[in-house]
């Protein structure tokens, strides 16, 4: 039963992690929108502040699930292929081989942070 336990907990991280990193990128676009809006910017900020909101909910909810560094980790590196890849498609910003290097550390970071949490005591 415990196996059963730690891989619905798993799926309910990851879910969640998703979840948030959506938002955050979408957020993240609104509220470049609403910086480069010759007209209804107010809207566009708006929108991105309440999705900076939902952000805080749903990162409480994954707190449930894993440490705050591996949570943090998976969230940050998810955000940045993610708006990186927004700002490449959506609004064609580009970006060079040494920021696409950067990307490639932050995916690095979360590999070397989603091994098993380390019991205090044992080696």
């Amino acid at each position: 039963m415990q196996f059963i336990h730690n891989a619905t907990s798993g799926i309910v991280f990851g879910v969640l992690e998703l979840i948030i990193i959506c938002i955050e990128a979408t957020s993240m676009a609104f509220l470049r929108k609403s910086a480069i809006a010759t007209g209804g910017a107010g809207k566009w900020l708006a929108l991105g502040t309440i999705g900076y909101g939902m952000v805080a909910l749903v990162f409480r909810e994954v707190l449930k699930f894993a440490s705050m560094a591996r949570a943090n980790a998976l969230w940050d590196a998810g955000s940045i292929v993610l708006v990186t890849l927004v700002g490449k498609l959506v609004y064609g910003e580009q970006y060079s081989n040494r920021q696409w290097l950067g990307v490639a550390f932050a995916v690095a970071a979360v590999l070397c942070m989603m091994g098993p949490e380390v019991a205090p005591g044992k080696v």
